[in-house]
């Protein structure tokens, strides 16, 4: 399913242990999460798996941008990274 305001350009989600970390990458309708009960847009967050996230117009978690990566995180076991991983862009 294609959504015209994320590019493939749009974000990096980084896991580093038990710590998600999203970063806008120069997108041009932006990242926002909910801050004090509103939409906030923001360049860079660290959240919780299933902290809701906008990109452009498209609603998420950070659960959900994993597991359609193939990466699989357990917040409620132990840390499962080791090291630091950036989630790989999946191919078209």
């Amino acid at each position: 399913m294609a959504f015209p305001t994320v590019s493939r350009r749009h974000a990096k989600l980084t896991v580093d242990g038990q710590k998600i970390v999203l970063q806008d990458i120069g997108s041009s309708t932006g990242i926002f999460v909910i801050k004090d009960g509103e939409w906030a847009q923001i360049t860079h967050v660290t959240l919780h798996c299933d902290d809701p996230v906008k990109l452009g117009g498209y609603k998420t978690t950070a659960r959900t941008m994993l597991a359609a990566v193939g990466v699989k995180f357990d917040a409620s076991s132990g840390s499962n990274y080791s090291r630091k991983t950036t989630v790989p862009r999946r191919s078209s």
